[in-house]
């Protein structure tokens, strides 16, 4: 599916947090040399790493405060609020939090 949306001339965003998140989850369920490994293989695959601002994370609070009734994470909130600073609207996302804070879910 990946190399469908390179072939297309997609670009691809991502976040330390959401790195953070995958890494920590591909340790625990398989082994921290895997995760590394894995992680230095994402480094490198043409993605552009958004960095986060003070105000960023203001507007990811918000967004938590705003969706609280919908057990939404923080990091999902801050790439709510990335996502928004940076006009991006279609994500690749597993859960229904990215649809219902208007952003498109392409899988």
């Amino acid at each position: 599916m990946w190399n469908k949306y390179y072939a297309e001339g997609a670009a691809f965003y991502s976040s330390e947090h959401i790195l953070d998140e995958t890494m920590t989850l591909f340790a625990r369920r398989t082994n921290a040399s895997w995760a590394t490994s894995w992680g230095k293989d994402v480094m490198g695959a043409g993605i552009e790493w958004l960095n986060t601002e003070p105000k960023d994370l203001i507007d990811a609070m918000d967004l938590l405060k705003k969706y609280a009734d919908q057990a939404v994470s923080f990091t999902d909130c801050l790439s709510f609020a990335l996502m928004r600073r940076d006009g991006i609207r279609e994500c690749f996302a597993f859960d229904r939090h990215f649809q219902a804070a208007g952003f498109r879910p392409v899988i």
